[in-house]
C-alpha cells in the first residue's frame, strides 16, 4: 500500500475546477445535475430543472 494512502494525504491535488464542482454538488440538498466534462476536464454543470416522465 503506499504510505500517503496509509497516512491520509491525497495522492495528487484537485485542480481549481475539480475543487468547484465538488463545492456545488455538495452545497445541492436533493436534484438533479449534469458534468460535462472535455478531454478529462469538467466544463460545465447543468441543474436538472425540469423532467417529465411519460
Amino acid at each position: 500500500m503506499d504510505r500517503k494512502a496509509e497516512k491520509g494525504e491525497p495522492k495528487f491535488k484537485l485542480s481549481e475546477k475539480e475543487q468547484k464542482v465538488i463545492e456545488i454538488l455538495r452545497s445541492l440538498d436533493f436534484g438533479e445535475m449534469r458534468i460535462v466534462v472535455n478531454d478529462g476536464v469538467v466544463t460545465r454543470i447543468e441543474e436538472v430543472k425540469k423532467s417529465y416522465k411519460i
